[in-house]
């Protein structure tokens, strides 16, 4: 019996501000599982939550600095979750910056959203499943079965 605790994070965390890049998103990423927020505290929430793989933010320019402070906490997180940003053009000058916050990569053009797409795709692909807890990966390991398996509570 597979574990769900088991099963490998799916949903992809987007913090998109403006309707071009959230349509661009919805359109491009229609077969995935999306988890919407308004703000940062609602992204490093959704990353505790342990079900995500990556999270796509769109950062305006003239708050990239405090953006990328935050992020930067996120960054080596235990939950492994990915952190990509979209946004202008303008964001290359603080290309050094976001790197150092944690994001993979990043995007300046809704024509880019296909590759955003695939770079996500690949990501969803190469995570493998995590147990939550020590306890329920030793118990997953257990060459015989548990009697919660067995239906024996």
């Amino acid at each position: 019996m597979k574990h769900p605790e088991l099963a490998p994070p799916n949903e992809i965390i987007v913090l998109a501000r403006s309707k071009a890049w959230a349509s661009t998103i919805r359109r491009h990423l229609s077969d995935s599982k999306l988890s919407w927020v308004l703000d940062l505290d609602g992204l490093e929430f959704e990353i505790s939550k342990n079900r995500s793989v990556a999270a796509i933010v769109e950062i305006p320019v003239a708050d990239v600095d405090a953006i990328c402070v935050r992020l930067s906490h996120l960054d080596n997180n235990s939950h492994n979750v990915r952190l990509f940003a979209i946004g202008q053009k303008e964001l290359q000058f603080w290309h050094p910056l976001m790197r150092a916050a944690g994001i993979s990569a990043w995007f300046w053009s809704p024509l880019q959203a296909s590759r955003l797409a695939a770079v996500i795709e690949r990501q969803l692909l190469a995570v493998k499943p995590r147990a939550v807890s020590l306890e329920s990966g030793f118990k997953s390991q257990l060459p015989w079965a548990n009697a919660v398996d067995e239906g024996f509570e």
